[in-house]
């Protein structure tokens, strides 16, 4: 199979799981809070990369990979995993499953532009236009009727915004690493650092007691478990396999389609109405993802 087929397949693959992923935590999100999802999903992927690691042969402490590449993963795992998961989730309480994954599309747009200043990557029309048609998904649904917006609709759309910065800014720090090393220790090492950083802002956070006990409590750990299995462990190996086989600007492109699974799991399970322009939005997504993709396929 042609690399760029399966760096497709795999990217594809990474959206639906992560779709799957995020209907579990938005329903964990209503007892456990994003802090506390956070936590979960990243101990369910550390355990899951943990006992796979020894089973395909690898080492959890590689000695082949340079200093300079250990602290690009770790502080994309910070960044990217912690600070940027965390942001996601507070905005996914905010907007809702469906409206957050269209706002959360400024990712490509973001991830393109940073790929071509800091990785060299090349700029085509069709990448151009690609990336339009998924900004412009982000207008439309963005100034829907004031009678189907959040609360907190703004407030939302800016968290939304700095969780995908960033995300970015984690994706650009670890490419160069994972062109070379085992993707399975590198999501290992990043979901631990992001895991780090929790530990290190858990004390300064007022509701300690509350998020402790929501974790302690059995019954969440059944959302908790599925989202992490699905949204963690296995969005991240397949996305981290698409990234390592495909420019990181068309992977920003592709992931957009995790919109479209989103707007429809978010009505199956999650009984979040589809508007007119969810469809549209969703339908320029794809068309994104087309025009993206078509110069290498």
């Amino acid at each position: 199979m042609n690399s760029h087929v399966a760096g497709v397949i795999l990217t594809l693959l990474s959206s639906v799981s992560w779709a799957a992923g995020v209907m579990f935590f938005r329903k964990s999100g209503q007892t456990v809070g994003a802090f506390g999802v956070n936590v979960a999903k990243n101990l369910v992927g550390i355990l899951l990369f943990s006992i796979t690691i020894p089973i395909v042969g690898h080492s959890f402490f590689p000695d082949s990979i340079p200093m300079r590449d250990i602290l690009l993963i770790v502080a994309s795992g910070v960044v990217g995993v912690g600070m940027g998961d965390l942001f996601f989730l507070v905005a996914l309480n905010l907007l809702g499953a469906g409206l957050n994954s269209i706002v959360g599309s400024v990712y490509t747009p973001l991830l393109v532009i940073s790929a071509i200043l800091f990785l060299g990557e090349p700029l085509s029309l069709n990448l151009v236009l690609g990336t339009i048609l998924v900004v412009v998904a982000i207008l439309i649904i963005a100034t829907d009727s004031l009678e189907r917006r959040p609360r907190h609709l703004y407030l939302g759309i800016f968290t939304a915004v700095l969780g995908m910065v960033c995300t970015v800014a984690g994706i650009i720090l670890m490419k160069g690493p994972l062109m070379h090393h085992s993707i399975w220790w590198i999501n290992w090492a990043r979901l631990l650092s992001g895991l780090l950083f929790f530990a290190l802002y858990f004390p300064f956070r007022r509701d300690k007691a509350a998020i402790a006990g929501s974790l302690t409590k059995i019954s969440n750990w059944k959302s908790l478990a599925l989202g992490g299995v699905m949204g963690t462990y296995l969005a991240i190996l397949f996305w981290t396999g698409g990234l390592s086989l495909l420019p990181a600007s068309v992977v920003g492109v592709l992931n957009q389609l995790t919109m479209v699974a989103i707007i429809v799991f978010a009505r199956l399970f999650l009984k979040e109405p589809i508007t007119l322009r969810k469809v549209i939005a969703g339908s320029m997504a794809c068309g994104g993802a087309f025009f993206a993709t078509s110069n290498i396929l």
